[in-house]
């Protein structure tokens, strides 16, 4: 069991609608036991929320607020049984044959322009690994090109970018990573997520690929291990899963996430923190 908590404190100017996405996914392999949400402001009533469903089945908060400080809290309890293959795919999926759902992971996106890293990846991850082992190629190559530093990237940051300027965060590492696995043919799609024990504490960005018919997890930073992963949303790139977006004007003022496995679970023994795993 993995215990998960997220607060975001905000200064809203005007009245403003937000879209959150800190609701754990629910899937046969990760199921939320329990759950909370929690919205404080100044005078009641001041704020209306709902829930939501989007199109890739992520899970979504819709609040809407006055102007004056806002405090959005989450916090639930969520089981973990990943899927761990007999045998590691040794092939890939043909692309005949790729559901219609998953074409769209093969595509450039907003943050990775696969298509123009083609030439550097068939160079670096042609033809001599196929499958888990293509795809932790690209893994450890992206581990050892780019230097972990905070504030290195933005919001605007780009797999390119991050490419060129060899440093980034957890989401530049999983956007470069997608770009080329896209770049080879592997389709690939960006996960955000709660990290059990990640530091800095913060949501995270990891990614998924998809080989022989099923999505498996991958980590490019290594900051955490696979089976401590707990999935909120999927989607090309971090645009599709970014934890607020907002209609109207307000600031983000104070930020608290958190992932710490549950008593029951402490004398376990992590796997290695780069597997191929997947909570689909």
């Amino acid at each position: 069991m993995i215990a998960v908590s997220a607060e975001l404190q905000y200064e809203v100017a005007e009245r403003t609608s937000f879209v959150f996405s800190v609701h754990p996914a629910r899937s046969e392999h990760q199921r939320v036991m329990s759950e909370q949400v929690y919205i404080w402001s100044e005078r009641e009533p001041r704020h209306q929320q709902r829930e939501a469903v989007d199109a890739d089945g992520n899970r979504l908060l819709v609040v809407s607020s006055d102007p004056g400080p806002l405090t959005v809290g989450y916090t639930a309890v969520v089981a973990l049984e990943p899927f761990v293959p007999v045998v590691e795919p040794h092939g890939e999926s043909e692309f005949d044959g790729l559901p219609a759902d998953v074409y769209q992971y093969l595509r450039p996106s907003r943050y990775c322009e696969s298509d123009q890293l083609t030439r550097l990846a068939t160079r670096l991850f042609g033809e001599e690994h196929r499958g888990v082992a293509r795809v932790q190629d690209i893994c450890d190559w992206v581990h050892g090109h780019l230097e972990y530093v905070p504030g290195s990237t933005d919001s605007s940051s780009t797999a390119l970018d991050v490419l060129h300027g060899a440093a980034g965060v957890c989401r530049d590492y999983s956007h470069l990573a997608i770009a080329l696995c896209r770049a080879v043919g592997v389709p690939a799609r960006y996960v955000s997520g709660y990290a059990v024990d990640l530091d800095p504490p913060d949501f995270h960005g990891f990614f998924e690929a998809f080989l022989r018919g099923r999505w498996y997890l991958f980590d490019a930073t290594r900051m955490a291990s696979i089976d401590q992963l707990v999935r909120i949303a999927t989607g090309r790139d971090a645009a599709d899963t970014a934890f607020a977006t907002f209609v109207g004007s307000a600031a983000l003022t104070g930020l608290d996430v958190a992932a710490v496995l549950t008593r029951a679970d402490v004398a376990g023994s992590p796997v290695p923190p780069v597997s191929t795993v997947s909570t689909a």
